[in-house]
């Protein structure tokens, strides 16, 4: 009788360990396809501004910055034609965006003002009030 007893419970013990390894091995994938795609969502090619007018060139990777006159912008250019914050620049949909942020002077993508925000190309020449901008994704 106790070995009946014995038996029963070993293959208790044995259906516990394997629902145990079963729940362990299930949520390391979880969090394992949770990391790639993590990884990939969030791989953003960085985008390069060059400022003609002084020659200055500006490199960035993080999902949004701003240019504006004022020190909370990523990009502070002291220009009275500029509004404090004045334009966005964001990564979206595996692409660079910029949008006009109501500035008083306006944001211009290749000479056509900005009413909404646009996807940036190689190339692309923005005016910020009187601070001309050309962007670049490969650098210098």
């Amino acid at each position: 009788m106790s070995a009946i007893i014995v038996l029963i419970l070993r293959v208790l013990i044995a259906i516990a360990l394997f629902a145990f390894l079963g729940c362990v091995i299930m949520v390391l994938w979880k969090d394992l396809q949770q990391t790639i795609k993590k990884s990939t969502e969030y791989q953003i090619s960085s985008i390069y501004l060059t400022l003609p007018a002084s020659g200055l060139a500006y490199s960035f990777s993080q999902p949004e910055f701003y240019i504006g006159r004022e020190p909370q912008a990523d990009l502070q250019i002291p220009d009275e034609t500029l509004s404090a914050l004045h334009t966005r620049f964001f990564f979206k949909n595996n692409h660079w965006m910029v949008e006009d942020l109501q500035s008083t002077n306006g944001t211009y993508l290749n000479e056509d003002r900005l009413s909404t925000p646009s996807v940036l190309v190689e190339g692309d020449e923005i005016t910020c009030g009187k601070v001309q901008v050309l962007v670049s994704f490969i650098p210098d």
